[in-house]
């Protein structure tokens, strides 16, 4: 971090009371006093800031900053996002409006009989069906304490439902956070390359069918999308058109030889002893194929929520490691359905933009990539609509019922208006089931009298999507249909984590890629990935994974963050689970992550604590059967989250969006 290397006062907050001076010394750190006036008083202390520009926490220290300065920092920053929509509806108010809209539409039981009748009725050419737009609407509101009352969620005309939510800024970290600049140029050329992979994947059922086969047996969920693959594809391809909007998510891995230091709360440097090779566990993953064996990292320390606690927790950063080897990205997952935060994600690099550049935290050395996500996405859907040929469809955005991230998704909707013109609607699988319509002619989908030009899917991805059997044939619906699917159900299903674990050998990459250099380079950031199936040895590397429980994550055939199991957890679902319930899911080796210090703000209070980040990288892959119209990396989305936390995104309300910042 960077202060301006001249004496100066810099403007902390909207008020005037508030002040940082800093005077560099000759060491490259600046000592500065931060002033800040409250009700309370005046407060006043020393703040370090240090100007080193070496790797990770040497490059990139985050100072202990004062409680006076941070506050002013936090509530420009908690402004900031208020007042520029990185902003989420509480899960609590969502459902409650949820199931408020859902009492007044069973009190409306005639319309719905109404509207089916009129649903029978259509038939061919431009049908008819129950008017409304049947989108949840969520206005903005205004920006003070931390939250802004929004206004209405109001459910299909014949409900009457108006419910009077909150919205508050979606948690974020004060300072984006450092990534290796080689490592992110990385990740960012290989995504293109991913994504002709899932599009070839997606292009063989027979192998998505043979290899979920046997997780179907136990995962109902997996039955339920395979069945719909087997039924779209046994008829005529109704679309050849595929958009593709991908996410392939990563953290920085440190081995155990790039962990030869650490440092104790007092900053002495302390000698780790390397990881040693367990022969057992060694033969047991050789006999699958090559892993690496990780070392769980130290323990996080544990933090208070009050600020003023939190300042002073941790020792300074830059004790933190005098390693000067880099970390190398390695991948956690490719999402292929409902790739979230293109829009929430996108803004919070303009927040850190606005915070470093008004503090001069910001220099030529120190700045952040442009993040294009919401654009090239936003540009990727357009072009979509656009191959579908009809000036006057819409895109359909399909959405959960209460959805509490819908800012994230209404910055694509004014995107698309604002830039392309193109009108998009929110429809909840039972919605879609309730009020579409196949057009039998030309299999066009109708959705209030609106032809559907593009499904974009931000629901569909678990269980608890598909409460009855009518979300599931309202998902079939769509697959039926003409409209271009975001995704189809074959990308979905190359997304799943089980192909993910086959496609993780050379010879399961060779029958999809015939470049050997490009197939090297996605090995090279694959962690070990394990069947656990009893035909591919899968009774040795689960008794492994109970001896060794620390090494390794436990992963379902599911998505949305949350699902998987470490350590204890881990030992106790292998230990009690069948081998057919084991064969629906794969182990991974873990990713150690190396640690940072950074403050978390969430819900207008900061806490300082060492994060760990993931990073992703948005693709955006536009086909017309094998021609190839787009294939690109479109930006990018960094998450934190405080080390001691094992699992969850910030939509589970743990992790926090950041920026990188290549270093």
């Amino acid at each position: 971090m960077s202060v301006d290397p001249s004496s100066a006062t810099v403007e902390l907050a909207a008020d005037s009371a508030s002040t940082l001076t800093a005077t560099p010394t000759a060491t490259g750190t600046a000592t500065a006093t931060a002033t800040a006036t409250t009700a309370t008083g005046t407060a006043t202390a020393a703040v370090d800031a240090t100007l080193d520009s070496s790797w990770y926490a040497e490059t990139y220290p985050v100072p202990e900053v004062h409680e006076a300065f941070l506050y002013a920092l936090v509530e420009q920053a908690k402004d900031y996002a208020l007042t520029h929509g990185i902003v989420m509806t509480p899960k609590l108010v969502m459902a409650m409006a949820h199931a408020e809209s859902a009492t007044a539409r069973a009190s409306s039981a005639s319309s719905a009989a109404g509207a089916a009748q009129s649903k029978s009725a259509a038939s061919g050419g431009h049908p008819s069906s129950a008017s409304g737009s049947g989108s949840s609407s969520v206005g903005g509101g205004g920006a003070a304490g931390g939250s802004a009352s929004a206004a209405s969620v109001a459910g299909r005309p014949g409900g009457g439902v108006s419910v009077t939510a909150t919205v508050t800024h979606a948690p974020f970290t004060l300072f984006p956070s450092p990534i290796p600049a080689a490592e992110l140029k990385r990740a960012q050329a290989l995504q293109p390359h991913f994504n002709e992979l899932i599009h070839r994947v997606s292009q063989s059922p027979e192998f998505l069918a043979s290899t979920l086969a046997e997780a179907a047996e136990s995962d109902v969920f997996t039955a339920h999308l395979l069945s719909i693959l087997k039924t779209v594809s046994a008829e005529e391809k109704t679309q050849k058109v595929v958009l593709g909007i991908h996410r392939a998510d990563y953290m920085l891995h440190a081995d155990a030889s790039l962990q030869s230091v650490a440092a104790n709360d007092d900053g002495e440097e302390v000698a780790s002893a390397a990881a040693a090779d367990d022969a057992a566990a060694g033969d047991a993953v050789h006999a699958q194929k090559r892993r690496r064996v990780d070392r769980e990292g130290d323990a996080a320390n544990d933090q208070s929520d009050s600020v003023a606690t939190a300042v002073s927790t941790l020792p300074d950063a830059r004790h933190r490691s005098s390693t000067s080897k880099t970390p190398r990205l390695k991948q956690v997952e490719i999402n292929t359905i409902a790739a979230s935060f293109g829009g929430l994600g996108s803004i919070t690099t303009r927040m850190h933009e606005y915070i470093m550049s008004r503090h001069n935290f910001k220099s030529e050395n120190l700045a952040l990539p442009e993040n294009v996500a919401l654009a090239k996405l936003a540009e990727g859907m357009a072009q979509a609509w656009r191959l579908y040929n009809k000036p006057g469809a819409v895109i359909m955005m399909v959405v959960q019922p209460g959805e509490h991230n819908s800012y994230d998704q209404r910055w694509m909707e004014h995107t698309l208006w604002e830039r392309y013109h193109v009108k998009m609607i929110r429809q909840t699988l039972t919605e879609i089931y309730t009020y579409a319509i196949l057009d039998d002619v030309e299999k066009a989908l109708w959705v209030d009298a609106r032809e559907v030009a593009v499904a974009y899917f931000r629901a569909g991805y678990s269980p608890l999507d598909y409460p009855t059997e009518d979300e599931w044939d309202g998902r079939l619906l769509i697959e039926r249909s003409r409209a271009i699917k975001c995704p189809n159900i074959g990308y979905h299903l190359a997304g799943t984590k089980k192909v993910q674990q086959a496609l993780s050998t050379h010879e399961a990459l060779a029958q999809f890629i015939s470049d050997p250099e490009v197939i090297s380079d996605m090995l090279s950031v694959f962690m070990g990935l394990y069947s656990l199936s009893p035909h591919e040895n899968g009774d040795a590397i689960v008794k492994t994974a109970i001896e060794q429980p620390h090494k390794f994550v436990l992963k379902p055939q599911r998505e949305g963050g949350g699902n998987n199991l470490y350590g204890e957890d881990l030992q106790r679902a292998l230990t009690v689970m069948t081998a057919q319930q084991r064969s629906a899911h794969i182990l991974m080796d873990r990713i150690t992550p190396p640690k940072v210090a950074n403050y978390i703000v969430r819900h207008g209070l900061a806490q300082r604590g060492e994060i760990v980040s993931e990073l992703g990288i948005y693709g955006v892959f536009i086909a017309d059967d094998s021609r190839i119209i787009k294939n690109e990396a479109a930006g990018h989305l960094l998450r934190s989250k405080l080390a001691s936390f094992d699992d969850g995104g910030v939509a589970a309300g743990v992790a926090a969006l950041d920026s990188p910042f290549p270093v």
